[in-house]
């Protein structure tokens, strides 16, 4: 005999978590914007641990990109600039693109003798209208950026499927990308 399984909608947990967690939610709601998009005030406090937080994971995305010096390196997303200077010292030119005018400003600070050397250049973007020409750039790097959805607007988007890990698998509109794959 088959058993049904009703759903409650009524949040059983203890008093307390649900009071904690109502009033938590405004706060988590900030800080999930402020990773997505540092701005104002927090935009540069938010930045800041991250130069200790992604080091281990930028390191290694380096060390899998293997650059040599002379190439021309994009990448999109910098945060706070620590992983260019760390390419700068591999020989390479690069181009960064973040969508944060607070991280532009702090990795434009922490990389000034570079971008007044010519070595970088940074621009405030989305990502996906890049400020290169097509085939310019050897190597692109973006670690802690894509999550799954749909980023950019129009025409001029990209799908991340994030099932296991990112991956982009369609440009163009949504309309265009859902008469194609579905």
């Amino acid at each position: 005999m088959p058993v049904l399984v009703r759903q409650c909608s009524l949040d059983r947990r203890p008093w307390p978590r649900r009071a904690l967690s109502a009033a938590t939610r405004p706060l988590t709601r900030y800080l999930s914007e402020q990773a997505a998009h540092p701005h104002g005030l927090a935009g540069p406090l938010i930045g800041r641990p991250w130069v200790k937080e992604t080091a281990k994971t930028n390191d290694a995305a380096v060390d899998l990109l293997a650059p040599r010096p002379g190439e021309d390196i994009l990448e999109i997303g910098f945060g706070p600039g620590r992983t260019l200077g760390l390419l700068a010292n591999l020989g390479t030119r690069f181009t960064g693109v973040d969508v944060s005018e607070e991280m532009v400003s702090l990795a434009g600070r922490r990389n000034s003798e570079l971008i007044r050397s010519g070595a970088a250049t940074l621009h405030r973007g989305d990502g996906v209208r890049l400020p290169v020409d097509d085939n310019s750039q050897d190597a692109v790097l973006s670690v802690h950026n894509l999550y799954g959805g749909w980023w950019g607007e129009g025409d001029d988007m990209i799908f991340v499927d994030d099932e296991s890990k990112p991956v982009i698998i369609g440009t163009g509109s949504r309309a265009e990308w859902f008469a194609k794959h579905v």
